[in-house]
């Protein structure tokens, strides 16, 4: 828990970009995402979850119409399926391979899929975001402006503190929805959501 919350305090390394491989057309730069959400899918072709989310990302870009964007980072193993499927047209966003595994690696990725969102200001807002609350997230998010993006940090970095202050015997004790009824509260921002593991 404390590393996901660390991750969502940093700003977002966009020069990180540059060690992804194989790119499905121009490789997402800072610029390019300009004023937009950026929403980061880890993905594993031999991994059905992975692969049914491909298209929920599509739709989702297609909607916002310029307002997100988002990518597809392979892991390091099974690029040659992956790679098929983009070139059949299956893989519709922007996609990269992850060749030696450090971009997944600094953003704390260790399975798939697996979605991270960076929101205007260029922070990591959400990691480890379940799938079930995409939508909600990237709409809410898209709706802010850069300022009010960046006004969001200080809730983030004082979840931090709380989370530093459990013990393990507090994290054993706690409800396992703990953290999670934010989400649902319409005037609240969206925060993460567990994913079952």
């Amino acid at each position: 828990i404390v590393e996901i919350r660390e991750l969502e305090t940093k700003a977002f390394d966009f020069d990180a970009f540059e060690s992804l491989a194989d790119w499905s057309g121009e490789p997402v730069s800072r610029d390019a995402l300009d004023d937009r959400v950026l929403v980061l899918l880890a993905w594993d072709q031999a991994d059905a979850k992975s692969v049914r989310l491909l298209p929920t990302l599509a739709r989702l870009e297609r909607s916002l119409r310029g307002k997100a964007t988002c990518v597809a980072v392979h892991q390091r193993a099974g690029w040659t399926e992956a790679k098929q499927a983009i070139e059949a047209g299956r893989v519709s966003i922007a996609a990269a391979h992850d060749a030696d595994g450090s971009f997944l690696k600094s953003l704390k990725i260790d399975e798939h899929p697996n979605l991270c969102i960076v929101d205007k200001s260029g922070h990591v807002r959400i990691a480890d975001l379940d799938p079930r609350d995409l939508n909600r997230a990237v709409l809410r998010l898209s709706r802010e402006s850069r300022q009010q993006a960046e006004a969001d940090l200080p809730r983030r970095v004082e979840r931090l503190a709380d989370a530093r202050d459990y013990t393990p015997d507090d994290v054993a004790e706690a409800p396992s929805d703990a953290g999670t009824p934010e989400m649902d509260r319409q005037d609240a921002p969206p925060v993460l959501r567990a994913v079952p593991k």
